[in-house]
């Protein structure tokens, strides 16, 4: 890992962490903050920027965690900040996550946002190169899939297209008789 800069304009570059089921490499890290803001009681980020991200999460070699019981649902999330908080800008380049079967990459997302309170304003936004790649369905559950079961059974019928010329036959025909 390298590491350049100081707490107001920080990189960290060959960033790797690895725990059981879990690795996490990342090419570079960048943080930019505003000291300034600190006068107005805010909190100014004005640049977080991740590059060339690659996350594995494999659960089944995860240790297991411990059951929590969970909560009853309250209704609507109330999420507010005490502090203003603004994000100048965000960067995703490069990026992959992958949780068991599915994966989501980031070619390029740019973003930015400023939160007060309750109100949450998001900067003009760009996205390019999202895949989101999901499990396929498992082999066992299209085994298990059961064919309906015909009770009785129609006769079968003649394409559209035949049917149609009959007609226009037997029409044709009662059309010329008059």
């Amino acid at each position: 890992m390298k590491v350049t800069g100081g707490w107001r304009d920080l990189t960290l570059s060959d960033v790797r962490y690895e725990q059981p089921g879990v690795a996490v490499k990342a090419g570079n890290l960048h943080l930019a903050v505003g000291l300034e803001c600190l006068w107005n009681s805010s909190v100014c980020i004005n640049d977080l920027a991740l590059k060339d991200i690659q996350v594995n999460i494999d659960s089944k070699k995860m240790p297991p965690s411990e059951q929590v019981e969970e909560e009853e649902d309250s209704g609507p999330l109330d999420l507010s900040t005490p502090y203003p908080i603004t994000l100048t800008r965000v960067a995703l380049d490069n990026v992959n996550i992958k949780i068991d079967d599915t994966t989501v990459s980031v070619m390029d997302f740019t973003s930015g946002l400023n939160w007060q309170e309750k109100t949450l304003t998001l900067k003009p936004t760009s996205l390019k190169g999202l895949l989101i790649a999901l499990p396929k369905v498992a082999e066992v559950a299209q085994e298990e899939v059961v064919e309906p079961k015909i009770e009785n059974p129609q006769p079968e019928e003649k394409p559209l297209g035949e049917t149609l010329s009959a007609r226009k036959i037997s029409f044709l025909a009662r059309y010329c008789r008059k």
